[in-house]
């Protein structure tokens, strides 16, 4: 019976996909594409950008992204990545990443392994009992995992000889990965405890809004018009949901694009401001070091090569 649990998860190949078009703002059931309907299932992404796309689905999701800087949400959780980024997603959790195009123009990487925990657990009641270890830890997981810049290291050639590997091997690697990964004690919970699963569609729109438009000025009007909700239903909405404002998210998404400028690009200090979104360069260089620890002259100091 092992063998042949076994043997249905060796035929794996990578893929190199683009991504869909971010043309729907709520949360949707995501269908993995997975043609042989094996317990576990491995993508690779190059693109140029990642579009903001909340989605759900009954798999466990494992992401590492690398060369891209931008916003993570996982399950009422919204927060700035920056380098590369691992993370674990519980079962219909809904998340996305988002990252601005890079300035220097180079592709963005995603590699993704999305995986059953029922799986594991039948081989580990079937003859395999060094895995009930790993399967109590994912029991452990209520939203997702955002892994330390330690693990995430030593994560960094398993992912690279994952991509390469066929067959057992593959498997073996995708063992040896969870075995790194459960023992990672800086890894850091993700997701509000008491989000729904599904956020509310009200939250989706305005998120979908802001991210389309924080470069411009915008008002909690017309976020509350794009979110079919009034102004207090909305503030209401995004302080206990997300613990957070209209004024706060777009700090967010306004320091990230700024980010990418300021590694990516030749641009003074004052245009990043202003190409952010910002209303001054004063409100730039205060905001930016409240969320950085760092002013915005530092920050790219310390991320030159």
């Amino acid at each position: 019976m092992i063998g042949l649990l076994l043997l249905t998860t060796v035929w794996q190949f990578a893929e190199i996909v683009e991504l869909p078009p971010a043309n729907q703002p709520m949360p949707f059931r995501e269908w993995i594409t997975n043609p042989r309907h094996q317990p576990w299932h491995y993508q690779q992404y190059i693109v140029p950008e990642i579009p903001f796309r909340v989605h759900y689905h009954p798999e466990f999701e494992l992401t590492l992204t690398r060369n891209a800087c931008g916003l993570r949400y996982v399950s009422g959780e919204m927060a700035r990545f920056d380098g590369p980024d691992l993370v674990l997603v519980a079962p219909n959790e809904p998340h996305s990443w988002q990252s601005a195009r890079n300035t220097d123009g180079s592709s963005q990487q995603l590699q993704i392994v999305f995986f059953n925990a029922g799986w594991l657990q039948t081989l580990a009641e079937q003859g395999l009992p060094e895995l009930r270890q790993i399967c109590g830890w994912l029991a452990r997981v209520r939203h997702g995992l955002c892994f330390s810049p330690a693990a995430i290291a030593a994560a960094l050639p398993l992912f690279a000889r994952l991509h390469e590997a066929r067959g057992l091997e593959r498997v073996n690697l995708l063992f040896t990965l969870f075995a790194a990964l459960q023992r990672d004690e800086g890894a850091q919970p993700l997701g509000d405890p008491l989000a729904r699963q599904v956020p509310d569609a009200r939250i989706e729109l305005a998120l979908a809004h802001l991210q389309g438009h924080y470069r411009h000025k915008v008002t909690l009007a017309e976020v509350a018009a794009a979110a079919r909700c009034s102004e207090a239903t909305l503030k209401r909405l995004l302080a206990e949901k997300l613990g957070q404002s209209v004024t706060g998210i777009l700090n967010q998404l306004r320091v990230t694009h700024a980010c990418n400028l300021l590694i990516g690009s030749k641009q003074s200090l004052d245009s990043i401001a202003a190409d952010s979104g910002f209303p001054s360069p004063s409100n730039f260089y205060r905001l930016f070091a409240r969320q950085t620890g760092q002013t915005p002259a530092d920050y790219r100091r310390s991320r030159r090569v």
